[in-house]
């Protein structure tokens, strides 16, 4: 089940715009600055900046000040949250109950079942 529903769906409105996918995609792997990463994405500064404060915002990204500027990478404890939000969701299969009419995972379904037997 997941732990927090609220924060991934943070996490996952914060990755409903493509550029914000892309830029995680080139954080993936190196650190990079706002001027870097506005290059590399064919963007404004203050664009990527308004990016980097909404995946910063929903625990994706961190940055770490170099001198005079501020490099910005991927949590990977973040992207491994994501992912296994993402099975639990995958896995979970949902019936209704039949006495509000409510949503509830089969396995519940089926142990409120048992429960009234």
């Amino acid at each position: 089940m997941i732990e927090n529903p609220e924060v991934m769906a943070r996490i996952f409105q914060a990755l409903s715009a493509a550029t914000r996918v892309r830029l995680l995609c080139l954080l993936k792997d190196q650190s990079l600055s706002v001027g870097e990463i506005a290059k590399q994405l064919d963007v404004t500064q203050g664009a990527v900046s308004q990016h980097l404060r909404i995946l910063r915002d929903a625990g994706l990204v961190q940055a770490q000040r170099r001198g005079y500027h501020v490099h910005y990478y991927v949590l990977g404890s973040a992207l491994d949250q994501c992912k296994q939000a993402l099975e639990c969701i995958l896995q979970c299969q949902v019936t209704r109950s039949s006495e509000n009419g409510s949503a509830v995972p089969r396995s519940k379904a089926k142990a409120a079942r048992n429960a009234r037997s």
